[in-house]
């Protein structure tokens, strides 16, 4: 089960990253309500990150420890602006 602790951190993460890159959760009821959280997370990070015009390293930082978006889905956030 995905949690916020040892490998349930890591299944959360490896799961997001796949969200992010496309993956959409049909069946699996954990992948679904997962999906759901992470959605729900990306879009308040997405407009604090808009807020900010110039991100640092600690808005980046800021926003994983907050939000859970991993640094290199923000900055990818960002060069796609």
């Amino acid at each position: 089960m995905p949690s916020n602790s040892k490998h349930g951190y890591i299944l959360r993460k490896l799961m997001r990253r796949m969200f992010h890159f496309g993956y959409k959760p049909k069946d699996n009821l954990t992948f679904i309500e997962e999906y759901e959280k992470y959605q729900k997370v990306l879009s308040l990070g997405k407009q604090k990150l808009s807020e900010i015009t110039s991100p640092t390293e600690s808005d980046l930082l800021n926003l994983y420890q907050t939000f859970g978006i991993p640094i290199e889905i923000s900055q990818e956030i960002i060069n796609n602006r």
